[in-house]
């Protein structure tokens, strides 16, 4: 965190506003958080939710484009342009063929800004002089927060078959690991172990079980006058021919 209020990540972005915040957050937890908890043993997958799908939004200025004689179709054209990937066919070296990929997938909100859009007496007009472009968030149909403030949370599915509370004690020493991986000003917690409740039911039915016990003893000797409860007598006839 910056004293500004502004996050600074890890990969050079300055995230201003809450929706980059929690964009960052969910992109932490797909690309570092999960794939970290998918290799548990037992472990089925990871549903997260909350935060928004990280998407580098333009928004073009009307009166920009009319000065500079650009339609929006030609800024779309430009902005596909600049995010490209082809394949080349690949080479053969040492008896073995290698892939060639031209990448040229933009990364970052500086490089959308930079992509030029088309020339004006011989001077390149980017995409930036264009239009406002920042890191924002996709639609999403539901959020989640922890304290009041805008949190992911990720729930951890477990393979059929397999034992609960050892699942959540291995995902819980997971985390514990995950967490030293982390971006710095991010962190993870545990919400619900699983383990914990299991253990606290398994105390519950000992602990009833316990006390039933006691009590058919006390009522045994309260209404019999012994420890031991006596068996009731019976005689045994012939039956008639």
């Amino acid at each position: 965190m910056q004293p500004d209020g502004s996050y600074l990540t890890p990969e050079g972005d300055i995230l201003t506003d809450e929706i980059a915040k929690s964009g960052y957050l969910r992109t932490v937890q797909d690309w570092i958080v999960s794939p970290q908890l998918k290799s548990v043993g037992g472990v089925a997958g990871v549903d997260s939710i909350g935060g928004y799908a990280k998407t580098f939004v333009v928004e073009p200025d009307p009166t920009r484009l009319t000065s500079y004689g650009i339609s929006y179709s030609e800024l779309g054209e430009a902005l596909e342009r600049a995010n490209l990937a082809v394949g080349a066919n690949y080479y053969n070296r040492a008896g073995e063929a290698y892939l060639v990929r031209v990448d040229a997938r933009v990364r970052s909100v500086d490089e959308i800004r930079n992509a030029v859009v088309a020339t004006r007496g011989g001077v390149p007009v980017t995409v930036g002089q264009l239009a406002n472009v920042k890191i924002g968030g996709d639609l999403r149909t539901g959020a989640g927060s922890m304290n009041g403030k805008e949190a992911v949370i990720g729930t951890v599915l477990m393979l059929i078959g397999q034992n609960s509370r050892t699942v959540a004690e291995d995902v819980s020493a997971k985390i514990a690991q995950v967490s030293k991986t982390l971006p710095p000003g991010v962190e993870v917690k545990v919400v619900l172990d699983r383990a914990k409740l299991v253990n606290a039911t398994v105390g519950t039915v000992e602990k009833n079980l316990t006390e039933g016990a006691l009590l058919v003893a006390a009522a045994l000797f309260f209404l019999l006058g012994n420890w031991r409860a006596r068996s009731s007598r019976c005689s045994s006839f012939p039956s008639p021919s």
